[in-house]
């Protein structure tokens, strides 16, 4: 009668087995999973970015905005005097985790200063990008806003 014992030997072997389907199991789902670009017109924002740094440039001119969520309406306030200063605001919303809930609109002044209506916002880290012409060039404020989960 033969005993089967469990020695060193079958326990390497286990180990590299049930390393191997863990392997395969990661690569798997990691296939699987949706990956997104970082927007969906990558190359061509990236052959725009040098202009995009002077319109950086430009926004730094002025103060950043006090980003406010209320409900379903993003609100940027802008010290009062700028609304002579940007000319044809545009606000877009740029979600890096999920391009679908990007949003860009063009937006107008009012007593409290730039408003957003938002029926789908999106969760958690957005970047709100307000863009605007000042002086005959354009500029542009990126500030990360925390969407409630």
């Amino acid at each position: 009668m033969s005993k089967s014992k469990f020695h060193w030997g079958h326990g390497i072997t286990l180990a590299l087995i049930f390393f191997a389907i863990l392997m395969g199991y990661l690569a798997y789902s990691a296939l699987m999973s949706p990956s997104f670009l970082v927007r969906e017109d990558y190359y061509k924002a990236e052959l725009e970015y040098s202009s995009s740094m002077d319109a950086e440039v430009n926004g730094h001119k002025l103060t950043l905005p006090s980003l406010e969520w209320d409900g379903d309406v993003l609100t940027a306030k802008y010290p009062e005097n700028y609304e002579s200063l940007i000319i044809s605001p545009e606000i877009e919303i740029y979600c890096p985790s999920n391009p679908k809930s990007d949003i860009k609109e063009a937006v107008k002044w009012s007593e409290m200063g730039l408003h957003l209506h938002i029926e789908n916002p999106p969760r958690g880290l957005a970047y709100v990008i307000i863009s605007w012409e000042m002086d005959d060039e354009p500029a542009f404020h990126r500030v990360p806003f925390h969407f409630p989960l």
